[in-house]
């Protein structure tokens, strides 16, 4: 019996997300551009079914900007294996953008997938939200520099982190793990999250950047995404289940800073959120009010954020577990 063949095309328009106008920009294979024109339903397509449905996108997603990529004929062998592939790697994009500065960012990912045996069309809208530091949502301006920073560390991140730039492992998305799809005029089915049951292949960079930090950024609700601002410093920086809280305040501000006025600082904010975590955790009332909630969410975003960045410059010591002791001795040292 010979397999069918599908032409696939992905459309992921990104929310919060501005751009100067007439931009384009090459991330990797994906073109993101300022905005969408006629190329949308030319890029989805062949007359009939894409050809209109291109131009309700169009309308649709008309002041946005948007991740598109033809991935060409797809055996149906190859089709569940590259949209997972896919799916992961523009959510992988949304995420280094964070890496530059402290944003909001969704993406409506459309996959339009044209049989070229049968005229039928499918089509499967994958959402994912991200928030700010402060649980809210709002547009932010990203300049080609920012994107082409995002990209680099994005790409340092993901490789030292075990998973290759170029996406998953081919055992992640082995076929024989997911029997998911269903062909036919509609896509039913529910695409599970490949890193569910990965966690033991990533080091404790990647459980920290593609594990909690994902947790953080979707969550709105400021106590849950402290706990896993939280979560990604213990996973970094603690070494003993004894005085976590004195590991991390104590350990993250020396590594940041030099001048004990700013680890002074940085110690009295990550104490403010280690306070909020607990108390989150074991159900207890958190007396802050919500403005100062916001702003230690703010506080403790940056300061994750300079930890990532100086990780991607000298990942050795986290990654080497002979290095990784010495580090942490040493900045126990220095605080004692």
């Amino acid at each position: 019996m010979k397999s069918l063949l599908f032409h696939t095309r992905i459309f992921a328009a990104i929310v919060d997300i501005d751009l100067d106008s007439s931009f384009s920009y090459k991330y990797n294979e994906y073109v993101i551009v300022s905005s969408p024109d006629q190329s949308v339903v030319e890029f989805l397509g062949k007359p009939g079914i894409q050809e209109n449905y291109g131009k309700i996108l169009l309308n649709a997603y008309n002041h946005l900007p948007f991740i598109f990529l033809d991935c060409g004929e797809l055996s149906e062998s190859n089709f569940v294996k590259t949209i997972l592939k896919h799916s992961g790697r523009i959510e992988a994009i949304l995420c280094s953008l964070w890496l530059v500065k402290d944003n909001s960012v969704g993406a409506d990912v459309t996959l339009g997938i044209g049989s070229v045996v049968e005229a039928h069309n499918t089509f499967m809208v994958h959402r994912r939200n991200f928030y700010k530091s402060e649980g809210t949502r709002a547009p932010i301006r990203f300049s080609s520099e920012e994107l082409d920073s995002a990209r680099s560390l994005g790409a340092t991140l993901m490789e030292i982190s075990l998973i290759p730039p170029s996406g998953f492992p081919e055992s992640i998305v082995d076929l024989a793990e997911y029997p998911l799809i269903e062909l036919g005029p509609e896509l039913r089915t529910v695409m599970p999250n490949p890193m569910d049951d990965q966690l033991d292949k990533l080091n404790r960079i990647g459980r920290a950047y593609l594990v909690f930090l994902t947790l953080a950024r979707q969550a709105h609700i400021l106590p849950v995404k402290i706990l896993n601002y939280m979560s990604i410093l213990e996973c970094l920086f603690v070494d003993s289940q004894d005085n976590i809280n004195k590991q991390i305040c104590n350990r993250v501000s020396v590594y940041l800073e030099s001048d004990p006025a700013l680890q002074k600082l940085v110690r009295k904010n990550l104490i403010n959120a280690y306070d909020i975590r607990s108390r989150y955790v074991h159900g207890d009332n958190i007396p802050a009010r919500y403005g100062d909630l916001k702003q230690i969410s703010h506080s403790i975003d940056e300061i994750v954020r300079r930890v990532f960045l100086k990780i991607s410059s000298n990942p050795e010591d986290h990654l080497d577990r002979k290095k990784r002791d010495v580090l942490l001795n040493s900045l126990f040292s220095l605080t004692t």
